[in-house]
């Protein structure tokens, strides 16, 4: 009788000490949406520093684990991200558009080169098309026209 209770005290203890030198971990979750209100689908929640990550889910809720104290960094294409602290319910997260200004496009055409290129190239200028084909419809000069690019 003696045995089983020090047996119990032992466990006992082991059992609050181990819950007291376990890390406090928070069970984060969440909804994120859009400005306009529409769950944002496969954005991503991620612990700076860890190997902690979730994704949203097609409602856009998502749960994951963070130690206490931790940042909590989202991150989704086309959004400004945000940093929140961790706690337990975070509730419904609006993130904002983020636009930004691309620089020119610029597009260049060339010539096929002699020899450089697999396929027969042959150049046919204006006065050429003139005297062969006279007073014909553009279709009609098209289609009796070998390789038009």
């Amino acid at each position: 009788m003696i045995r089983r209770l020090i047996l119990l005290a032992v466990a006992l203890m082991l059992t609050c000490v181990s819950a007291v030198a376990a890390p406090n971990d928070i069970k984060c979750s969440g909804v994120l949406v859009a400005e306009d209100g529409e769950p944002i689908i496969g954005a991503t929640i991620s612990v700076p520093g860890t190997k902690i990550v979730a994704t949203t889910d097609v409602d856009g809720r998502f749960t994951l684990t963070v130690p206490k104290g931790k940042e909590i960094h989202v991150n989704y294409i086309g959004y400004k991200p945000l940093n929140l602290i961790a706690s337990s319910n975070l509730g419904e997260l609006r993130m904002e558009v983020e636009s930004q200004m691309l620089s020119d496009v610029v597009v260049t055409q060339s010539i096929a080169r002699t020899r450089r290129t697999p396929v027969a190239v042959s150049a046919v200028d204006a006065a050429t098309l003139d005297i062969k084909l006279g007073n014909q419809e553009l279709p009609e000069v098209l289609k009796t026209t070998p390789g038009v690019w």
